[in-house]
C-alpha cells in the first residue's frame, strides 16, 4: 500500500454580488444554502473567527467537524483546515479568495488534500465544490439570501 498522496482541487466562478455579501454567505449564512450533508435533518454551522468551527450538527450531541478557520480577512480571504468528512484524508486546506469585479465578485477556491484516498473521492469533492459554489451559492445569492 502506498503512502499519502497530494490532491489539488481548484474552482473559480463569477458571482453577481459584492465581495462582502459573498463572504457573509460563505461564512455566517452557510447553513442556509449548504446542501451537502452527511445526515438528513442536520444543521451546518460556521463560526467566522480564528479557531472557529465549520461543522455539521446531527443533534443529541452527535456532530462532524469539517474544518477549522486558520485565516480570515473579510471580505478578501478565508482559509480552513480539516478533512471535510473524507475517509483517509490526513490534511485538507481550503483557501477562498474573493476579488471585486465591476458587476460582482470573482470567487476562487484552492483545496489541497494530503492523504490516502481513492482517486474517485477527490473527483467527487471536485464535482461537489463546482455544484456548491457554481450553482447552489449563486442561486442563494440571486434569491436575496433566502434558502
Amino acid at each position: 500500500m502506498g503512502g499519502p498522496e497530494l490532491y489539488e482541487i481548484e474552482f473559480a466562478c463569477e458571482l453577481e454580488a459584492p465581495p462582502g455579501r459573498v463572504f457573509s454567505a460563505l461564512t455566517a449564512e452557510i447553513g442556509r444554502w449548504w446542501d451537502h450533508r452527511f445526515r438528513e435533518g442536520s444543521t451546518v454551522g460556521f463560526e467566522p473567527r480564528i479557531g472557529g468551527r465549520f461543522y455539521e450538527d446531527w443533534g443529541g450531541g452527535s456532530a462532524a467537524l469539517y474544518a477549522t478557520v486558520t485565516f480570515i480577512d473579510p471580505p478578501r480571504r478565508l482559509r480552513l483546515e480539516g478533512p471535510m468528512g473524507m475517509d483517509g484524508a490526513v490534511l485538507g486546506v481550503m483557501e477562498f479568495r474573493l476579488e471585486p469585479l465591476p458587476a460582482g465578485t470573482r470567487l476562487s477556491l484552492a483545496h489541497s488534500i494530503l492523504g490516502s484516498l481513492e482517486a474517485a473521492t477527490a473527483e467527487e469533492y471536485r464535482a461537489g465544490w463546482a455544484e456548491l459554489l457554481g450553482t447552489t451559492l449563486p442561486a442563494y445569492l440571486a434569491k436575496g439570501g433566502a434558502a
